[in-house]
């Protein structure tokens, strides 16, 4: 029947083609826009989770940071000392103090070596910011401070979210002597990603390694998480609003297209009556037909779509779009099939076939 009605086999594929193409062209921009914004507020600032001991009463041991590093939608952990003012060595009280922090754990992407080399334990590193509180022109030289003695040995840039720490200098912790007592006041965390910051905030507390866990506080961006939401909604609402208008307009099409095409072959629906064809069978055929054409335009809709998105937003929408467009393209088509179906399967084959 495809290929006996080539007028309507390409309309449909046609229609079922453009379909695509003007989703694709038009929300399809506006999801690849969704998914550079998303991508930018889902910085590591809205991943965070900051984990304190504010009073310094909960005693959070260091071992926490490995704990809570080995959860599964961890990205990275860092563990940060009580804030010490230390000094130039070399200048010693006539030298300006800067705040320096213990850190315990790897270093993380947000922190990046931009001069001289990584520390080890025991040793330290500035910003710049840093090297010209202390009165250095290198990072090189001593730092002392209450319970500070380390080496300076290179400098570092700081980005988001431990942009706190500029201006600070970091010391990497050493193993404690036994019997030494060493506490975090910090645990900065940040999660693989944002729909993991819920079910890590349940998790983190039950991993701690503290005197006292009633002390600690758990935090997370809530301003950004909220704005991440209210972003994410808006931008779903438009999009959904011009998908279903291009759906509708292409359902609307494409059913008086074939209203027409079934009245053109009533006759050829009423033989098929009164040969013994159930009304379900003329249905499903009538949609079966326009399955063929419809996956042929869905097809070439969506590659049409995607080289008009990569030109005009310079980028392609997720695949989970693409697929949904092209299933709901496809959706639309079968349904708009079903009431030209419907008419030719409840005529009455008699009144069709009486030669006047």
């Amino acid at each position: 029947m495809a290929r006996t009605q080539p007028i309507v086999s390409t309309v449909t594929m046609l229609v079922v083609a453009a379909v695509c193409a003007v989703i694709l062209a038009t929300v399809g921009q506006s999801a690849a826009a969704e998914a550079r914004i998303l991508a930018t507020i889902d910085d590591a600032g809205t991943r965070t989770i900051i984990v304190s001991d504010p009073t310094g009463r909960a005693v959070l041991h260091p071992d926490s940071v490995e704990a809570v590093r080995s959860l599964a939608s961890v990205e990275w952990a860092l563990g940060l000392g009580p804030v010490t003012d230390v000094r130039n060595a070399a200048l010693g009280s006539a030298g300006r103090a800067v705040p320096a922090r213990r850190v315990y754990g790897s270093l993380p992407d947000p922190v990046r070596l931009a001069g001289g080399r990584a520390p080890v334990s025991g040793e330290a590193i500035a910003t710049k910011l840093g090297l010209v509180l202390l009165g250095s022109q290198s990072p090189a030289g001593g730092i002392q401070g209450e319970g500070f003695d380390a080496s300076l040995v290179g400098t570092f840039t700081v980005t988001d979210p431990l942009t706190f720490l500029d201006g600070s200098l970091l010391m990497l912790a050493a193993v404690a002597e036994p019997g030494e007592m060493q506490a975090l006041r910090q645990l900065v965390v940040v999660a693989s990603s944002v729909d993991s910051v819920g079910s890590l905030l349940d998790a983190i507390p039950s991993v701690l390694h503290a005197h006292d866990r009633t002390q600690v506080r758990v935090a997370t961006p809530t301003s950004l998480v909220e704005l991440r939401s209210l972003v994410e909604a808006e931008l779903a609402t438009n999009s959904r609003q011009q998908l279903l208008v291009v759906l509708g307009v292409g359902l609307v099409v494409i059913s008086v297209t074939l209203s027409g095409a079934v009245a053109q072959r009533r006759r050829d629906f009423g033989r098929r009556r009164a040969l013994g064809a159930t009304r379900s069978a003329l249905v499903l055929l009538v949609i079966v037909q326009t399955a063929v054409a419809a996956v042929i335009g869905t097809v070439f809709g969506t590659a049409v779509g995607l080289v008009a998105v990569g030109q005009l937003a310079g980028a392609l929408p997720p695949l989970d779009f693409l697929v949904g467009v092209a299933v709901l393209a496809l959706l639309a088509a079968l349904f708009a099939a079903i009431p030209p179906g419907v008419a030719a399967a409840f005529r009455d084959p008699v009144r069709i076939l009486r030669v006047p």
